[in-house]
């Protein structure tokens, strides 16, 4: 099995070799030690307990306009599937806004703490592609959750290979399975203890890489397979401002993110 490299914070912060070399070969920064293990295991209990309240998730239907609540089964399709994946999922995303509306502490703490990471992560990024995108205007990052209804094998793909359109995606360790990332032409499990964390480049991220690197930053791919009952997974997605113009796109942030949406979600925005 081939195992990940992971580092800490501070080696990514004293040495921008090793931001370079994590980012060249596995489009991530992937960190052990990022995260209080205690307030992370806080946060992710207090998201699964809120996962499995059929009452409160019911209360909270998903708004595209707002960008938080309750998504069931059945809510997205992923275009480079021919199935559903959702079907296999549910999901809540929360916002700053939301979350200060709920008051769940846990929650709350988690949440500040996955978005202090991501500007961090930013500006270790920055310096590895000559770009300023900690200096741009960010907007609604949401953390989702997702919960898995199906038993399945390592083998079973539950969510197929795909790219982000957020600027980075910050995976959380929950303790459990499932994460894959895709390094050259293999897939790798992604170590998930509770304190760990994952940042993975987001296709936006690209359009604001040096023309003097003498390399191609990707965007992360990956996807999930099964092997955890019930598994949990906790994400955040780290956004710029609707009005960001993307140079090589020709077009704002706010446009790239509905087009994408309106193809996954029937309730986005067109």
């Amino acid at each position: 099995m081939f195992f990940l490299r992971t580092f800490s914070p501070e080696a990514l912060k004293e040495d921008s070799r090793l931001v370079v070399e994590s980012l060249r070969h596995m489009q991530c920064l992937n960190m052990h030690h990022a995260i209080n293990p205690v307030m992370a295991r806080d946060g992710v209990e207090a998201l699964r307990a809120f996962m499995e309240d059929e009452d409160v998730l019911a209360r909270y239907p998903y708004s595209y306009e707002r960008r938080f609540g309750y998504s069931p089964e059945g809510s997205e399709t992923n275009p480079r599937s021919s199935r559903t994946p959702n079907q296999t999922r549910r999901m809540f995303d929360f916002t700053a806004e939301f979350q200060q509306m709920l008051e769940q502490l846990p929650i709350l703490e988690l949440f500040r703490t996955i978005v202090s990471l991501a500007r961090f992560s930013l500006d270790r990024i920055d310096h590895a592609f000559g770009s300023q995108l900690a200096k741009l205007p960010h907007g609604d990052h949401s953390l989702r959750a997702a919960r898995y209804l199906v038993e399945a094998t390592p083998n079973d793909v539950l969510y197929p290979p795909h790219k982000d359109f957020s600027v980075v995606t910050v995976f959380i360790g929950t303790g459990e399975p499932g994460l894959e990332i895709k390094v050259g032409e293999r897939w790798c499990p992604v170590y998930s203890e509770p304190g760990t964390a994952l940042v993975g480049i987001g296709k936006p991220a690209l359009e604001f890489v040096s023309d003097d690197l003498d390399w191609e930053p990707q965007a992360l791919e990956h996807r999930v397979v099964g092997g955890a009952k019930n598994r949990l997974s906790a994400f955040l997605f780290y956004e710029f401002d609707r009005d960001v113009w993307l140079p090589k796109s020709q077009e704002t942030y706010g446009a790239m993110l509905d087009r994408n949406m309106s193809r996954i979600r029937a309730d986005a925005a067109a």
